[in-house]
């Protein structure tokens, strides 16, 4: 009897090593190998992760966006603000200087040099400079005002020497613009300035606006290099008036062809001084009398050594009556000398005058 055992019809399908039952060891082998062996991972995300993701995205791209959103408003913000200012600070610097150079301050609505309104807030300030001789470098008058869509504008000299400029550019808009002139005797006058500028924008976040209100004043005493010529006709200003007299008014010394206090179709009359404390009167260009240091009164003569000294001519007294009064020199009594019309001299006493 054959001792061998028989296969079933399955196992005998099997490999032969799993015959004798080493079908296990070979598995526990290749489960080694596979555990020894190098891994490939193949990963994927889910739906959730998914979603998580872009959620964080999302919030990452919005809070980006928002900061660069802030800085662009910060910039356009600061962007108005440096242009108002740069502008703002040039004009109150220009009409500083030009108020402390000028030699007069005048405001007013009009612009017209003449017309000095005390009255606050008017729009119009004209400066008054000592370079007025007529020259095409002439700046005066100076006239600044705000010229609506133009922006502030200033105007130099006048007739065929005036220059016109612009002190703002359109890139700003001037709200508020006017002047108000103090008047602090003895010291010099003071100009108040209210002005305010806006950035020239529809944009509601680069809007800007600043406003400065500044007081300047005339630092020299006023100063001509030309005629000082009234306004008119009619020429009815005054130097001065009742109750605010001017203390002084010093010339030059002039000359008997050209005195130096004369009058209006009548240059070749008046008053000079030919020498130090003497006063000469002139009329047709000649000296005709002359008071000298000493007081002593010259007529015809411009060194009269009495007190009345007359040259060139008679003392007439022609109404009668009249005499010339004489003091005796050896007492208080005062007597009128007069001649008769024979010729005759006489003497009154009379009260010594």
């Amino acid at each position: 009897m054959n001792s061998k055992k028989a296969f079933t019809p399955l196992e005998a399908k099997r490999p032969a090593d799993c015959r004798k039952n080493k079908c296990r060891s070979i598995k526990a082998r290749a489960e080694s190998n596979a555990l020894n062996a190098p891994r490939k991972l193949l990963t994927g995300f889910t739906l959730i992760e998914f979603l998580i993701y872009i959620g964080i995205f999302a919030v990452s791209a919005g809070l980006i966006t928002g900061i660069l959103i802030t800085i662009l408003k910060i910039n356009q913000k600061e962007s108005a603000s440096v242009e108002v200012t740069s502008q703002l600070n040039f004009v109150i610097q220009t009409i500083n200087r030009l108020v402390k150079e000028s030699s007069a301050i005048i405001v007013n609505n009009n612009g017209n040099v003449h017309n000095d309104t005390p009255g606050p807030n008017q729009p119009y300030l004209v400066l008054r400079m000592k370079d007025s001789s007529g020259g095409v470098t002439d700046r005066d008058p100076i006239t600044i005002w705000n010229d609506g869509a133009n922006g502030i504008t200033i105007e130099e000299g006048m007739n065929f020497n005036t220059r016109i400029n612009r002190l703002t550019s359109n890139r700003v808009i001037v709200d508020q613009f006017n002047f108000t002139k103090n008047s602090q005797y003895p010291g010099h006058d003071t100009v108040s300035l209210n002005v305010q500028l806006s950035y020239n924008t529809q944009n509601p976040g680069s809007q800007f606006t600043k406003s400065i209100q500044s007081a300047i004043s005339r630092v020299s005493a006023a100063t001509f290099d030309s005629d000082l010529i009234p306004g008119g006709p009619p020429y009815n200003w005054n130097i001065g008036q009742t109750g605010s007299p001017w203390k002084k008014i010093i010339v030059d010394n002039g000359g008997s062809a050209s005195p130096s206090y004369t009058f209006d179709d009548n240059l070749g009359t008046g008053l000079f001084s030919p020498g130090t404390n003497v006063l000469g009167f002139v009329t047709n260009s000649n000296e005709r009398m002359t008071i000298n240091a000493n007081g002593n009164i010259g007529i015809g003569i411009d060194n009269p050594t009495a007190k009345l000294h007359i040259s060139g001519g008679d003392a007439a007294i022609t109404t009668q009556g009249n005499g010339l009064v004489l003091k005796a020199t050896d007492g208080a009594n005062c007597y009128r000398l007069r001649v008769d019309n024979t010729g005759a001299l006489s003497t009154t006493l009379i009260t010594c005058p």
